[in-house]
């Protein structure tokens, strides 16, 4: 007998299909990734966190406390690649700080 897999609706708006078994989006937009969760795979994006890194301990550029461990770093974009920002301008944040503050200045 076949084990069941639930499928459910691809997570991208409107889409008709189904998602793969275990994933959430359909076969067509599998690939896709925003700009944002492209970014952090960059060449350029790494060089500017490990620069980050070996000035530990920093300030969070956001809520203004210390940053003591590489795992809390995150290296943030000033200006949001998802309107206009490169990699050139990075500062130091809190993992929390940057998740919350978003891609809202």
């Amino acid at each position: 007998m076949a084990k069941y897999v639930p499928t459910r609706p691809c997570i991208v708006h409107r889409c008709p299909r189904y998602a793969v078994p275990g994933g959430s989006r359909c076969p067509e937009h599998g690939g896709k990734r925003s700009p944002s969760s492209q970014v952090t795979l960059t060449a350029a994006h790494r060089r500017a966190r490990a620069a980050l890194v070996a000035r530990l301990p920093l300030d969070c550029w956001i809520c203004g406390k210390p940053i003591l461990t590489a795992d809390d770093l995150n290296a943030d974009h000033v200006n949001h690649v998802s309107m206009g920002g490169s990699d050139d301008q990075v500062a130091p944040a809190h993992a929390r700080c940057n998740l919350t503050r978003g891609a809202r200045w």
